[in-house]
């Protein structure tokens, strides 16, 4: 993966947030921004698993940790967590690129993401479906309703009682965060991909885990066939045997697989 360049950047908010730019000598292909999902980093391994394809396929990269995420180091707690607040995150780094960094940008960029980082991804695109060259939506959330259906009732009936639950990092950090349940209310439910749907022209690909258990395969496949003027690029591809992060029942990321649906869907868009 080629070398690149950390930036400390700030948001809306005036939080600190850190984006890293993997560029690709020689390409003029165009910019993807990459960001990851709830409580993650762009360094996780099945980010990196993404970025690396991305790259392999000679796009530069500009990865976005977003604020509010636990285990990166960009600025904020995780109990102040919003997706609306992760989407204006990847939409400061964008406008970042565009003031700072033109040289980085044709006239276009593409965007894709992991989990809600994939929803973010489709609804920056639908707000701008004439600049947005393709998206690439791995695991994607679709709608809170949909996400809160698919999670054990025990979980959110002890989750609601505590008031808040505890969320286990990923390695090396150890240290818990806690997500409250007003989240939901005041976030999670909001969320909802559908009303955006006729606005997904550019082609996009959908990459799901068949055994994901957090946002469901079959809410992304039935999303994926509904969109009204999508793109004859479009791909849907369910790897068997992955969860939510790719991953098979061993802990393996599915690198192999996400990199053959990476290259095959930019291979055609080429």
């Amino acid at each position: 993966m080629s070398i690149g360049d950390l930036f400390q950047i700030v948001n809306d908010r005036e939080a600190s947030m850190h984006v890293f730019y993997r560029p690709v000598t020689g390409s003029e292909k165009t910019l993807v921004l990459w960001s990851h999902g709830f409580a993650s980093a762009c360094w996780t391994a099945h980010n990196q698993a993404f970025v690396r394809a991305i790259n392999d396929n000679h796009h530069p990269v500009l990865q976005v940790d977003a604020t509010n995420s636990h285990i990166n180091d960009s600025a904020g707690e995780l109990h102040e967590y919003t997706i609306g607040c992760h989407t204006q995150d990847i939409r400061d780094s964008l406008s970042w690129v565009q003031r700072a960094k033109p040289g980085w940008l044709s006239k276009s960029f593409a965007i894709a993401g992991h989990s809600v980082a994939g929803m973010s991804a489709l609804q920056i695109a639908a707000e701008n479906p004439d600049q947005t060259k393709f998206v690439i939506a791995a695991s994607p959330m679709i709608s809170g309703k949909k996400l809160k259906a698919a999670w054990s009732k025990d979980h959110l009936a002890q989750w609601q009682a505590a008031g808040s639950f505890k969320q286990d990092p990923e390695p090396p950090y150890n240290e818990p965060g806690q997500v409250p349940w007003s989240i939901w209310e005041n976030d999670w439910l909001k969320q909802d991909l559908y009303p955006l749907a006729d606005r997904l022209t550019m082609p996009i690909l959908f990459l799901v885990g068949f055994n994901d258990a957090v946002c469901p395969a079959n809410d992304t496949i039935e999303f994926a066939k509904s969109l009204p003027n999508q793109h004859p690029n479009n791909r849907i591809v369910v790897i068997e045997g992955a969860d939510h992060r790719l991953k098979d029942e061993d802990g393996h990321i599915k690198k192999d697989e996400i990199s053959e649906a990476v290259g095959l869907f930019l291979n055609d868009l080429s």
